[in-house]
């Protein structure tokens, strides 16, 4: 037994041993802090609302704006396609990249979209609004 314990004894093992742990624990720590930084500038920044601004721009708008671009909005369509939209989901390809495309689907029942007119008066809603038990609703929105 000594034999085998004997090479491990030596000032070079004690530095071999000291080096890993002390480059296992500052790599730790530096992955921990470069999570908590990521999700700190994503948690308070303007990414991921930015990125829902022109998701709905880039793909949303355009579909809402043929059933509204009408002399008399075309709310029965709006209100089917809606309900495609929570049933199935509908997947939006950017016009410009082929590779950027964004799903609209699989939304919990806690999910609610909403049209809105200039004035922020509801033109629809998908769930319809006697549908909306336990729902916060915007005041605006009466």
């Amino acid at each position: 037994m000594n034999r085998i314990r004997k090479p491990f004894q030596g000032f070079s093992w004690k530095l071999t041993l000291s080096y890993t742990l002390v480059t296992v624990a500052t790599w730790l720590v530096l992955e921990i802090l470069v999570i908590a930084g990521v999700s700190f500038m994503l948690i308070y920044s303007d990414v991921i609302p930015g990125a829902m601004v022109y998701v709905t721009d880039t793909f949303i708008a355009p579909r809402v704006v043929e059933y509204l671009d009408q002399p008399e909005p075309d709310i029965e369509s709006m209100n089917q396609w809606m309900e495609s939209a929570f049933a199935d989901g509908i997947t939006f390809e950017s016009p410009d990249n082929p590779n950027l495309s964004f799903h609209l689907g699989d939304l919990d029942q806690n999910a609610y979209l909403s049209v809105l007119d200039q004035d922020l008066k509801q033109l629809t809603g998908f769930p319809p609004s006697g549908d909306l038990e336990g729902h916060a609703q915007d005041p605006r929105m009466r």
